[in-house]
């Protein structure tokens, strides 16, 4: 990178941060309580807010435009809502093709082999749905081969 990229790197990197602090507090606004309850570790993660089109729109708006946490905060409940729905059809997919025929009406999150293996150095090799959603493993990025 030569010079004049690493300036433009560092320009940008001090709009883009102070923005995504910004999105963390409107997530923890929207997802924190007290007391803490497990399904809050089930939603989706800064990084998931940060590349989804609407919150990207925001953080990647204009250098000149003030961006607030207000300006998440409209976004953090649909777009999270979306994402675990979107999280729950593609768990749902992977087990009716693990599983074979799921009789119509049968959620095969219910059904005693509706679990996931977990591939991952975890000690738990089982886990269940909306567990899977907040387990490490899943959450890791991993080299492709």
């Amino acid at each position: 990178m030569g010079l004049r990229d690493t300036r433009l790197y560092e320009s940008r990197e001090v709009v883009l941060r102070p923005r995504l602090f910004e999105l963390d507090a409107a997530i923890r606004a929207h997802y924190a309580q007290v007391p803490r309850i497990p399904s809050m570790e089930l939603g989706p993660h800064l990084v998931d807010f940060a590349i989804m089109p609407e919150c990207r729109s925001l953080v990647d708006a204009p250098s000149s435009q003030l961006i607030t946490s207000t300006d998440f905060s409209s976004i953090v409940p649909i777009a999270g809502e979306r994402w675990r729905s979107e999280c729950e059809s593609e768990l749902k997919d992977i087990l009716i093709k693990q599983l074979g025929n799921v009789p119509d009406g049968v959620n095969p999150f219910d059904l005693a082999m509706g679990v996931f293996l977990c591939a991952g150095r975890c000690s738990r090799a089982l886990v269940r749905y909306p567990d899977i959603l907040a387990h490490g493993c899943t959450r890791k990025i991993r080299p492709t081969d």
